[in-house]
């Protein structure tokens, strides 16, 4: 049995709720948080069917950024479909990233 998981709103924020000046810095972070959110799913990046990410002050370098980063999480497999959706801002001041996905994912026997 298959379920399907839903992730919103993982920026670049560190625990602690800081964002980092760089935006390369928020890249590895948001992607960190997705992995979190997915664990707590029960769930991995392989998993994942459609990635969302959306990124103020778009440039080239920042569309490369995210592939290279793309390419050292999915070694092993395509990426998932990816929209990249420019936006002129995000929630939080000197928010760079935002990342949403939706995954598919075997039920754990045992687990709901």
């Amino acid at each position: 049995m298959q379920k399907v998981v839903h992730i919103s709103g993982q920026g670049g924020e560190n625990s602690q709720g800081q964002l980092p000046e760089h935006f390369e810095q928020q890249l590895h972070q948001a992607f960190r948080n997705l992995q979190l959110a997915l664990q707590a799913a029960d769930a991995q990046l392989q998993d994942i069917a459609v990635l969302r990410v959306l990124i103020t002050d778009y440039n080239p370098q920042k569309h490369q950024l995210l592939i290279q980063r793309m390419q050292q999480l999915w070694t092993d497999q395509g990426f998932p479909a990816c929209t990249l959706i420019p936006v002129p801002c995000l929630a939080l001041a000197g928010m760079q990233i935002e990342i949403e996905a939706t995954a598919y994912c075997q039920i754990q026997p045992g687990k709901d």
